[in-house]
């Protein structure tokens, strides 16, 4: 009886133990994005031709992520290609803005052509997301002469 009585409780310990273990909490997964800043010329020289800009010319944009409207971060261009043309974010959906000069600046600096773009993406784990932003005018200046 007691040969049993142990064999029933080791029996019953070794079905408990597994169930007892826990598993390291499920680390959420990372992927990468990359930036391509683009600028509608449409306004500025009259022609529809969209202009991929050089990193010499959106050194200066202003990069703004976010994640449901919550900003995460927010770096130039130049700052961002300087730690490296990808950045490391857990999967989700994003959303990124460029502007060249913030809505106050454009106010201050008059005749000063204000170009933003905004782009939403989505970063799946394991994986690179190239996002592409086409910024356009986002103020207007006009003047009427009689």
């Amino acid at each position: 009886m007691i040969l049993n009585r142990r064999s029933y409780l080791l029996a019953l310990a070794l079905l408990l133990v597994p169930g007892a273990c826990t598993k390291s909490p499920a680390v959420a997964e990372e992927g990468y994005f990359g930036i391509r800043v683009s600028a509608d010329t449409e306004i500025l020289d009259l022609t529809k031709a969209e202009t991929v800009l050089d990193d010499a010319d959106a050194a200066s944009y202003i990069l703004t992520l976010s994640r449901e409207g919550e900003s995460l971060w927010s770096h130039t261009y130049e700052e961002f290609t300087a730690s490296g043309n990808y950045s490391k974010v857990q999967a989700g959906n994003y959303t990124l803005t460029a502007e060249n000069v913030t809505p106050e600046t454009a106010v201050k600096g008059r005749g000063c052509v204000r170009l933003e773009g905004t782009a939403g993406f989505s970063v799946r784990g394991g994986r690179t997301t190239e996002v592409g932003l086409c910024c356009k005018c986002a103020n207007a200046k006009a003047s009427v002469e009689f």
